[in-house]
């Protein structure tokens, strides 16, 4: 699992690193941090790709998963100064990962509704 994860971490920074972001972000961190204290006309932007984000992830983390990823880990440097071309491709990229993980997440939620398997809630500390 952790080879798995820190897999799935690194082309989540990747992916951000592309769209215009810190290079130590996520997405889902970036959009968390920007959905809460932007409050310029981008802010509906933000807002929206947080509620596709988090109905994405709902199934793992509950309903604030861009909020969970920005508050763990509040010293980071987030950057929004690259203009609407890296928000495009932002988009794109959050749309077309979002789908096939929609599916597969919700799939294996209702499955595990249907045959009664609790889920796991998995704490990671850092010391």
């Amino acid at each position: 699992m952790g080879y798995v994860h820190n897999l799935l971490l690194s082309l989540d920074q990747l992916a951000n690193t592309i769209c215009g972001g810190n290079p130590d972000n996520t997405i889902s961190a970036r959009v968390g941090y920007f959905s809460l204290v932007n409050r310029n006309s981008s802010k509906f932007y933000w807002k929206s790709i947080e509620s596709i984000i988090n109905f994405t992830y709902w199934p793992v983390d509950g309903p604030n998963h861009c909020q969970q990823a920005f508050e763990a880990d509040p010293e980071e440097i987030f950057n929004d100064n690259n203009g609407d071309f890296f928000r495009v491709i932002m988009t794109l990229i959050i749309i077309c990962v979002c789908i096939p993980v929609i599916v597969i997440l919700y799939t294996g939620y209702f499955i595990g509704r249907l045959f009664g398997i609790k889920k796991k809630k998995i704490e990671i500390r850092v010391n």
